[in-house]
């Protein structure tokens, strides 16, 4: 297997190159079980996929692996083994409104390289590629001001085009990172166009005026929103 993890829009990835993923974990059950049919079936949930969690507000993975099947009548000793098969997959998630995962940079499974799984191919390239750097059009606390409340529990709405990366607020040479989350925009294929999200300074400052609201990823740093104010 070879993998490309990465999160919030950002290089370097994390990488594995010709790892070997088995089912040998204590939690896997790779012993046949009798199906309903009869047939002695295993279902084996170990396999590539998306994720967001409290810290990482987004996360991608390219992943190329050659899946096969080997037959063990001894625990340890392999005796039998199926073709390979070629598989990629891709994933880019955000984190909604709710704290469930998000599809976005592209709807998942309409044939492009984002946000798919396929077998008898690989993906030419484990890189990650974001259209554009971020853009925005205006960002407010949710009463309509650029004053932060710790008391009122503020939130930075901010709406614009390809809001992914690292959101933050800089002061001069002071940088304050904001746990963030998208509006999920298509209901049906759990999708974000991101264009509309909320935020949530990591660590609260002491009252001062001055900051500005930004957001960076790979392709570059959106325009800055002045004026927000630590109440």
């Amino acid at each position: 297997m070879r993998a490309k993890y990465y999160w919030d829009g950002q290089e370097p990835p994390c990488e594995e190159n010709d790892e070997n993923d088995d089912s040998f974990g204590d939690w896997q059950d790779v012993n046949p079980d009798l199906a309903p049919d009869g047939r002695l079936v295993i279902v084996d949930s170990d396999t590539p996929g998306g994720r967001v969690d409290d810290y990482y507000c987004f996360s991608h993975a390219r992943v190329n692996f050659v899946e096969h099947v080997v037959f063990h009548f001894q625990a340890q000793v392999p005796e039998r083994c199926s073709r390979k098969m070629d598989w990629m997959a891709s994933f880019d998630m955000a984190r909604s409104y709710d704290k469930t995962a998000l599809f976005v940079l592209g709807l998942p499974n309409d044939w492009d390289l984002t946000n798919e799984v396929r077998s008898e191919q690989h993906l030419p390239d484990l890189g990650l590629i974001i259209p554009s750097e971020p853009f925005l059009l205006d960002a407010n606390t949710q009463d309509g001001t650029k004053l932060l409340s710790l008391i009122d529990d503020s939130h930075v709405f901010s709406e614009g085009t390809n809001l992914i990366g690292r959101f933050g607020l800089q002061k001069d040479d002071r940088v304050v990172s904001m746990y963030t989350w998208v509006e999920e925009t298509d209901t049906a294929t759990h999708y974000s166009d991101l264009t509309r999200c909320k935020s949530f300074p990591i660590e609260w400052q002491l009252p001062s005026a001055g900051w500005a609201f930004f957001v960076t990823n790979s392709a570059g740093e959106s325009n800055h929103i002045e004026g927000f104010e630590f109440e």
